[in-house]
């Protein structure tokens, strides 16, 4: 999905962009309301159904053409699905979102990479900063919780979706 995202931000949705970008700052504002409904409600967790894990798969390749397009809040989009259509637990949800990101984000690089668009001077150091980034973030995950992994995936949906008006 990133793969054909990537593709089509290249050749076709570049321009577009403006049009796009605002309604996913809608998506974003509606998951942060989700998430934040999800920690003040207390209930638990949610067992799947097989017919929502077929609409979150359905949902993770849709998430995976978003990243090539629009990338940002990916990992925020996918933590989403995983919680409420595979009814993971809030910190196996975080794990899973990592990985497939990084699948994702492979699949956008290879796009790049091939048509000589990375900026390695800005690449490398971002990477650096993203990974001692995650390794904090994924510690103070684990000592803090499912209650701070859902506020903080809603203060970052309300930011994410800030960023996409603004620009």
């Amino acid at each position: 999905g990133s793969l054909a995202g990537t593709l089509g931000y290249l050749e076709v949705l570049k321009d577009a962009k403006h049009v796009v970008e605002p309604a996913f700052a809608v998506c974003f504002l509606a998951l942060s309301v989700h998430q934040v409904v999800r920690v003040l409600r207390k209930r638990p967790e949610p067992t799947v159904v097989h017919a929502h894990r077929t609409w979150g798969l359905v949902l993770v390749g849709a998430i995976g053409i978003y990243d090539g397009l629009i990338g940002p809040g990916t990992g925020l989009f996918l933590f989403w699905v995983f919680t409420t259509f595979f009814a993971l637990p809030a910190l196996d949800a975080t794990g899973t979102t990592k990985a497939v990101n990084w699948a994702t984000n492979a699949g956008a690089l290879t796009v790049f990479l091939a048509k000589g668009a990375v900026l390695w001077s800005v690449a490398l150091p971002m990477a650096a900063a993203n990974l001692i980034g995650g390794l904090l973030g994924a510690h103070t995950a684990i000592r803090r919780g499912v209650g701070f992994i859902r506020l903080t995936t809603a203060v970052l949906c309300a930011g994410v979706s800030v960023y996409l008006l603004v620009r």
